[in-house]
This record gives C-alpha cells, sequence and structure tokens, in this order.
C-alpha cells in the first residue's frame, strides 16, 4: 500500500464518520393486567420466556409465581423495584417482568415517579374471556398509555379461549372497544385455549417443562404396574402419561401465540 492511500474512514471528514451501530440485545418485557387469574405468569414463563431465555423477574407478593412452570424466578416486591430496574438497564439478554395484580398499583406508582416507562420494548397484557378481565385489560392499557407508553409497544394475548368459537364473539368488550378506537392493538390470531393441561400438571406434581422434555414409554409400565396389581403405580404413570401428551399438544399453542407477538431484539 502507498503511503498516499488512506482508509476509507481516514478520507471522511471527521463530522461525517460514522459511529458504530449498537449491538442488539434482548428485548424487556413487561407482562402485566390489574386483575388476577387471567394468565399472566403462563404467559410469561411459557411463552415468552421458554422462548427467548434471559432473566425473569417475578413482581408478585401474592399468588405463586412462575416457578410451577419450572421457570428460574427472580422475586421482587412492588414497592421496592430500584434494584431490578438497574439489573434491566444493565442487561443484554432477554428480560421478562411478570407483574402480579396484587403489586400492579404499587409499581406503576413507583415506574411513573421514576419515569421507567422507557425501560421496556413491549407490554403483554393478558386477558381471559370474562367481562371483568376484558374490562380490566382495557383499564391495564389506558393506565400504562397515560404514563406515556407508546402504542406500538402493546401486545395482547386472549387467554382461555373456547376453540371451535369465534374470538370476537368470545371478547365482545374488547372487539367492542377496538371498533371505537381503531388504534387497540388487538390481535384476534394471539390467543391461548382453555385447556386440561394445568390441572394435570398439578395431579402429576409435574412442571410444564418437566412433562414437556418427558420422554418416558408411560404405557408398557402402566400395563406391567396393572398385572402386579400396582394400582397406585399404574395411576401415578396414567397422570404423567396424560401431561406429556398434553404439553405437547400445548407447545403448539405457546409457539403460535408467541409468533403473533412480534417480539423483536431492540438496538
Amino acid at each position: 500500500m502507498g503511503k498516499d492511500t488512506m482508509s476509507e474512514v481516514q478520507q471522511q471528514p471527521k463530522n461525517e464518520q460514522r459511529t458504530p451501530m449498537p449491538a442488539e440485545r434482548g428485548p424487556r418485557i413487561l407482562v402485566a393486567c390489574q386483575v388476577g387469574m387471567t394468565g399472566k405468569s403462563t404467559v410469561a414463563a411459557n411463552v415468552l420466556h421458554a422462548r427467548l431465555g434471559g432473566r425473569f423477574f417475578s413482581v408478585d407478593s401474592v399468588n405463586q409465581d412462575a416457578t410451577q412452570y419450572g421457570t428460574e424466578v427472580e422475586r421482587v416486591f412492588g414497592d421496592d423495584i430500584h434494584e431490578m430496574r438497574l439489573e434491566i438497564m444493565r442487561a443484554n439478554e432477554p428480560v421478562v417482568v411478570d407483574l402480579g395484580a396484587s403489586d400492579f398499583t404499587s409499581f406503576l406508582g413507583q415506574m411513573a415517579a421514576a419515569n421507567m416507562e422507557g425501560s421496556f420494548d413491549y407490554v403483554v397484557i393478558v386477558t381471559d374471556t370474562s367481562r371483568r378481565g376484558q374490562e380490566e385489560a382495557i383499564t391495564t392499557y389506558q393506565t400504562l398509555r397515560g404514563l406515556g407508553m407508546p402504542n406500538g409497544k402493546f401486545r395482547f394475548v386472549l387467554n382461555k379461549a373456547i376453540i371451535g368459537r369465534a374470538i370476537p364473539l368470545q371478547y365482545t368488550v374488547l372487539f367492542a372497544y377496538k371498533r371505537r378506537n381503531p388504534e387497540f392493538p388487538l390481535n384476534e390470531n394471539c390467543y391461548l385455549p382453555v385447556h386440561q393441561l394445568f390441572r394435570a400438571l398439578h395431579e402429576s406434581g409435574q412442571s410444564y417443562q418437566e412433562a414437556l422434555n418427558d420422554k418416558t414409554e408411560y404405557e408398557p409400565r402402566i400395563q406391567q404396574a396393572g398385572l402386579d396389581g400396582d394400582d397406585a403405580t399404574a395411576i401415578e404413570l396414567s397422570l404423567k402419561a396424560f401431561s406429556q401428551m398434553l404439553a405437547a399438544s400445548m407447545e403448539e399453542y405457546f409457539d403460535r401465540a408467541y409468533m403473533e407477538l412480534r417480539i423483536q431484539p431492540t438496538r
């Protein structure tokens, strides 16, 4: 190379040199609804964290968290989120925050005081078919919009749907609100069905991930326990076999819901 040859960067005036693009980082997602039992932890653990990995924070001082699904949970109380915020800001990996209804008000109070709404790339609001669940989902959306969160950050998961019945007919409150407010980010394809999986998991004593990863061939074992007259073992194995089957079935719905959420890495 001759001494008069200059690199591309050297040839550019200083004020035109390119600034390196920041590396992509994992998305930071808040999962919320200000009423309980809509399925927030189910979605946070099995739809989001299971596919994104990273860190999982549970902000709930009352209800059972996502440990029931085999998720590694970092517990936080709604009136003390300072340390969690610092951890979120430092993280390059994905972050899922599962906000329980019991801590919703105190968490949002601190979020507003600390201008924390910018810490999240997405807000996933989980509702069910009950009128109260839908009304509270709308209120959650309006409250967070009032804190300054852009409309494009919001996603809805329509939980506990009945397969074979039109989604708009099951969530009439939400779809009526969307007709009045066309910008409301409602996607009727982002739903999860009513499913026997979670009852089966409770009865078998397994987590969701345990059942999903279970490759045991149960039928010959069940038959042998029956031949041995060991009814207790036959029942125990049957429950695990049922959980195994249902977990595989539910995974397809979790996959589709995740696809419909359209979660992307962030620069």
